[in-house]
């Protein structure tokens, strides 16, 4: 009988000497885990991204000189919008939208008006966007990688607030950014900027400021998703 018992007073001696040098560590070093021989599972390391068209343009459109969204020109755009109003309302045409059936006789002459008229929701943006570039950096040169939208009278509007479009070479579609300079503003038009256009842009220090429609810019997301899948995408 005594023989049996010994193992079992020495095991419980063992086991509270090692209760009390438990107690004997502060708590912020105790393990939880006071018996186990189990090791903690070690951390994965993060998956790199894939160097795909959409990471490395979202990459630039991070960096503190990239502006796109009507939110960063507040302090503009009561004028702005003012701006366009003056340059675009039409007395003749609000005449034609109060009356129910969108038309108006004059001098004998019956005018009709479409219900679905004027810009889009994207190109009022981007108008929006580039007349606020130019209000908010007077003072710097401005340039356009290619005409803002397909309308002469806004693209002449934004020469003679002196933006300057950039030339583009028929040869091989390249375009000339040799007069761009560090500090200088330029924007990229309603349909949107190649990657590589926006990496010489970004690599010249310049602020960049992104008039997109949202709606094309889709279409470049696309473009990621067919190139993700290993798809090609026509032009």
């Amino acid at each position: 009988m005594f023989t049996s018992a010994l193992p079992v007073v020495a095991l419980m001696a063992a086991t509270q000497t090692e209760v009390d040098a438990f107690h004997a560590v502060p708590s912020a070093r105790r393990s939880t885990q006071l018996y186990s021989t189990v090791e903690k599972p070690k951390k994965k390391k993060k998956r790199e991204k894939p160097n795909y068209i959409k990471n490395q343009r979202e990459k630039i459109a991070k960096g503190k000189s990239f502006y796109r969204g009507a939110g960063v020109f507040r302090d503009v755009k009561a004028d702005v919008e003012q701006d366009m109003r003056d340059q675009f309302d039409s007395s003749l045409m609000n005449e034609m939208k109060d009356d129910p059936n969108y038309q108006l006789e004059k001098d004998g002459v019956m005018f009709y008006l479409a219900k679905d008229h004027g810009f889009c929701w994207g190109v009022e943006r981007s108008i929006n966007l580039a007349y606020s570039a130019v209000e908010s950096f007077p003072d710097q040169d401005i340039h356009i990688t290619n005409e803002l939208i397909h309308n002469p009278m806004v693209n002449e509007r934004l020469h003679n607030k002196n933006v300057n479009f950039i030339e583009k070479y028929e040869e091989d579609g390249t375009k000339d950014f040799s007069k761009i300079k560090e500090g200088d503003v330029v924007m990229l038009p309603a349909f949107g900027a190649t990657l590589d256009e926006m990496k010489e842009l970004d690599s010249k220090g310049v602020k960049i400021v992104d008039t997109t429609c949202p709606w094309v810019a889709k279409v470049w997301a696309t473009v990621h998703t067919h190139q993700v899948r290993g798809l090609t995408s026509g032009k």
